[in-house]
């Protein structure tokens, strides 16, 4: 059975929106610019001579914020019913709220802010509703993480640091499996955009450096890091450390990507004891 519904959640709590049925509550009628690209926010500049205008880089290509409008209407017994089902959707004002849709048999999200119209239309046992999402990120997110767990390297088989350049790798053969767990795994990525993993790192390290196997860029944090998370956020390019910014003692800013369809291997390296998460969401444009 294809269930079709959508949810929009914060701090005041969930609300479902149903995609069939005639039951109490609330319920979802229209769709729109959930499944196609936002408006493009690239400019051509036409040719004065010959045909056509000149041609885009792909870095040119980019899209503006995401704007989902729901039609739907709140059914009750009563008045009272059907307004106290609108008053679920105000109470997520002034919050920046998830709205996911599941259709299809999948399930993605994307997150913004709400605002709420409601028709005009009088009926003791129904209103209409028009819910609009701005979402200031234009990608949709699958609801279901991929995640890799690393612990780093310690000369066990893995990545070794080349002497005397500290900077430099030396690439065995084979990667091995360094004790508690590996320094080397694969994150997929099943959307069509290109997805942006967020690295978490806690423990005892000392330093740490990871590699993409495949491109051989790297991305190091030359400090400690504690039990206090180090979150690499490779969207927007920052390492954070309880939400103080940390990227200035970046050494290599060579931020992972996994193109869409695809995947990327990443090769962990450093000293100390922890571990280091990567979570990645197939991601949708």
């Amino acid at each position: 059975m294809d269930r079709r519904f959508a949810r929009v959640s914060g701090t005041a709590g969930t609300v479902t929106l149903m995609g069939t049925g005639a039951a109490a509550g609330l319920h979802m009628s229209s769709l729109e610019g959930w499944y196609g690209t936002p408006d493009g926010k690239w400019s051509l500049t036409e040719r004065k001579l010959g045909d056509g205008a000149f041609g885009l880089f792909p870095k040119q290509v980019t899209y503006s914020s995401r704007t989902v409008t729901i039609g739907g209407f709140a059914l009750g017994a009563s008045r009272a019913e059907v307004l106290a089902e609108l008053g679920t959707l105000r109470a997520l004002a002034h919050e920046v709220v998830t709205l996911s849709v599941a259709d299809g048999g999948g399930e993605t999200f994307a997150r913004g802010a709400l605002s709420l119209e409601v028709d005009k239309g009088w009926s003791a046992t129904s209103a209409g509703f028009t819910l609009t999402v701005v979402c200031p990120d234009p990608r949709r997110y699958g609801t279901v993480p991929n995640r890799a767990y690393l612990v780093p390297g310690t000369g066990g088989g893995g990545l070794e640091w080349s002497e005397p350049d500290p900077h430099g790798l030396v690439w065995p053969a084979s990667f091995a499996d360094t004790g508690g767990g590996q320094n080397v795994a694969t994150i997929w990525n099943g959307g069509t955009s290109a997805a942006y993993p967020i690295i978490t790192a806690s423990g005892s390290i000392d330093w740490l450096t990871i590699t993409d196997v495949e491109g051989g860029g790297q991305l190091s944090y030359p400090e400690h890091v504690g039990w206090t998370p180090l979150v690499l956020d490779c969207l927007s390019r920052t390492a954070t450390v309880s939400g103080v910014d940390r990227s200035r003692l970046l050494t290599h800013r060579d931020f992972p990507a996994v193109p869409a369809g695809g995947s990327v291997t990443l090769a962990l390296t450093g000293t100390g004891t922890g571990t280091v998460a990567v979570e990645c969401r197939d991601t949708y444009i």
